[in-house]
């Protein structure tokens, strides 16, 4: 819902997201997002990820699990 895209609610939801996937070790995670995005682009660049491929209709993020981790943990 667009009302939840930004703030506390999204933060805790991809720290639990990510502390649920540090734990199974997942070492990278990947997200395609589409160009017609601009939020969702900018969201990821915020957080971190970067991008590895890129079509005419979307980005391919990736980023280290725990760097993601870390960097949500300083924002709550």
């Amino acid at each position: 819902h667009p009302d939840y895209r930004q703030g506390v609610v999204l933060r805790r939801l991809f720290r639990q997201t990510f502390v649920c996937l540090a734990g199974r070790d997942v070492r990278v995670v990947r997200s395609t997002v589409q160009l017609t995005n601009e939020h969702s682009i900018y969201f990821h660049r915020k957080l971190g990820f970067q991008e590895f491929s890129r079509t005419t209709t979307q980005i391919d993020f990736r980023v280290e699990a725990q760097k993601i981790l870390s960097r949500l943990s300083r924002q709550s």
